[in-house]
């Protein structure tokens, strides 16, 4: 009798169109990337860098966790845009650019609204502002 019951149940669930959803358009809008928007060092570059770099890449840990690389403060960082095009080692690496160590090491990419906001600061110059 129980397996009969059960079997109704999941006969009613799937005729009545219980879990499930035909639009997944509806559910998963995309939220598009504002890049209108000024992206300036101190406002937006040092809060991406601070979130996901400085953790081995600081004054404090860059030779014992970073590879030697100092991303603290924009004069530090500004030599990893410049030392290459389109943003240097720094865009190359957190684009997972194969010529690249891809960073954050041993995590998942960035975002790519992330990056393209980054992307916009380096074209836009990369000024310390």
């Amino acid at each position: 009798m129980k397996h009969i019951i059960f079997s109704l149940l999941v006969i009613a669930a799937v005729a009545l169109g219980g879990c499930r959803y035909d639009k997944a358009d509806e559910l998963y809008v995309a939220t598009p990337c504002d890049t209108s928007v000024s992206i300036t060092f101190s406002a937006y570059v040092t809060g991406v860098v601070n979130d996901n770099c400085i953790s081995c890449h600081s004054n404090a840990n860059n030779v014992s966790l970073g590879g030697s690389i100092n991303l603290e403060g924009y004069d530090n960082l500004i030599n990893y845009v410049n030392d290459g095009p389109d943003g240097g080692s720094f865009m190359g690496a957190i684009t997972h650019n194969p010529n690249y160590l891809a960073m954050p090491q041993n995590e998942a990419k960035l975002d790519d609204c992330t990056i393209l906001k980054l992307q916009k600061w380096v074209n836009n110059g990369a000024q310390n502002n």
